[in-house]
């Protein structure tokens, strides 16, 4: 039977436990899973500084989550396993919009040393700036907005 008033906090809690015992059922505690392998795969800590740093760490703790859950399953749920190429895929883009920020930080330093009587050498030409991010991305760091910027 459908109800016709929407779902009061009551209905949503139950909605959740529900969710709950169902992913528990399959996965387990494996939440303690993650923390015991983020601890011996950072056994000094880590520091995250920049935008970027937070957004690398979200997806590699994504990968181990997928990566304990594809271990509980005795290796075989295959959605676990894509989850993980995808996050991989997403870390290798944010590492080359860094190094592709750093080589123009660098060639940038080289066109100031060029500098000539006031005339820079045009070294922009040979190393054309790589197409924006097709993804949007919205930071809400304070510092992020100035260290990202899809024109740059």
């Amino acid at each position: 039977m459908f109800k016709t008033t929407p779902p009061d906090a009551a209905d949503i809690l139950d909605n959740g436990a529900q969710t709950y015992r169902e992913r528990n059922a399959v996965y387990g505690d494996n939440f303690r899973n993650v923390g015991g392998a983020m601890a011996a795969l950072h056994p000094r800590g880590l520091t995250l500084e920049t935008a970027q740093d937070f957004e690398l760490f979200h997806l590699h703790m994504l990968m181990v989550v997928k990566l304990s859950r594809f271990a509980n399953s005795m290796l075989l749920h295959r959605d676990s396993i894509h989850d993980i190429m995808v996050y991989a895929a997403m870390c290798e883009s944010i590492l080359a919009e860094r190094e592709a920020r750093d080589a123009r930080a660098r060639l940038a330093e080289k066109m100031a040393e060029r500098v000539d009587g006031g005339e820079k050498e045009d070294v922009t030409a040979s190393h054309p700036e790589p197409p924006a991010p097709s993804v949007p991305r919205t930071f809400n760091h304070p510092e992020a907005a100035e260290e990202f910027d899809p024109a740059d």
